[in-house]
């Protein structure tokens, strides 16, 4: 085991450092593997959130900033700030540590309908399905079609019997126009803690 000095003390102490450089690798790790973008990391933080665009958003502020586990969903309509607060979490969860994955749901669609044609379509989704945390962004802006149907409700589905964390932005006013199954999973109040953002589009104030 490696040693080193400290100031205060003449013994030798063992040294952290390579546990301190694994942890930071990790984390490392976790942002590179998010899914977001340098840009989005550095735009989209706590910081930079404006309580007083939209007063209306700030139970939803408070929900993301406080998620640790279990399933969250946001809903409200466009421009509220739902990106904003998932990029957000997504970066508090992956410098903590945790193995985190956002994606909105168009590509996510997008990205499942090239694993088709590169045939590793079952390890995409079975990733998805078992990713420690998993981030959904915009679900219902997706393609409409059977297929995305079935993607959508094999993940989630999953996820939802086996408890896995699972954050969710929608800007489907009423989770009931969902599919029946997917709705029903979405409105379990004993897992799903739901909160709806309002306001106005804050994009042109800001």
């Amino acid at each position: 085991m490696r040693r080193c000095w400290t100031e205060q003390l003449v013994e030798l102490v063992p040294c952290q450092c390579g546990e301190l450089q694994r942890q930071q690798r990790w984390v490392d790790y976790c942002e590179a593997e998010s899914g977001l973008t340098s840009a989005q990391r550095e735009r989209q933080t706590w910081a930079t959130w404006v309580h007083a665009l939209n007063p209306g958003c700030t139970e939803a502020y408070w929900g993301a900033k406080r998620y640790t586990e279990g399933w969250l969903l946001l809903t409200g309509n466009a421009g509220l700030g739902k990106t904003h607060l998932l990029t957000a979490l997504t970066v508090q969860l992956a410098q903590s540590g945790r193995n985190v994955r956002y994606l909105s749901a168009p590509s996510l669609y997008e990205s499942l309908l090239t694993a088709v044609k590169e045939d590793n379509y079952a390890a995409a989704v079975k990733g998805l399905k078992d990713q420690a945390v998993f981030v959904l962004d915009d679900l219902g802006a997706e393609r409409r079609t059977d297929f995305a149907q079935q993607i959508f409700h094999s993940i989630l589905d999953h996820r939802y019997h086996n408890r896995l964390p699972t954050v969710i932005a929608t800007n489907v006013p009423n989770v009931n126009q969902f599919p029946v199954r997917l709705a029903s999973r979405l409105t379990d109040a004993t897992l799903v803690m739901s909160i709806k953002m309002q306001g106005e589009d804050a994009r042109p104030r800001i």
